[in-house]
């Protein structure tokens, strides 16, 4: 907000632009957050399968215990 003008919208000037200071890090830093990333992306994957697997899941058995086709017991401790 400090670096940007305009009334209806605001906008960011390029003489702004040119004195917002842009951090490049070194390659060690890089290749650590890639290993990072990929290790939640990995996750993020195996998590979208396992809601898949859930919702087919669900749509198959809802139906059944609807109708009362299939009935669930009581689970006893």
């Amino acid at each position: 907000n400090n670096y940007s003008s305009g009334s209806a919208q605001a906008q960011l000037p390029m003489h702004s632009l040119k004195q917002i200071p842009i951090i490049v890090p070194d390659s060690t830093s890089l290749n650590q957050f890639s290993v990072l990333w990929e290790k939640v992306f990995i996750k993020k994957e195996m998590n979208e399968e396992q809601i898949q697997t859930l919702k087919k899941t669900r749509d198959t058995l809802l139906p059944k215990l609807m109708s009362g086709q299939l009935r669930v017991n009581e689970f006893k401790d």
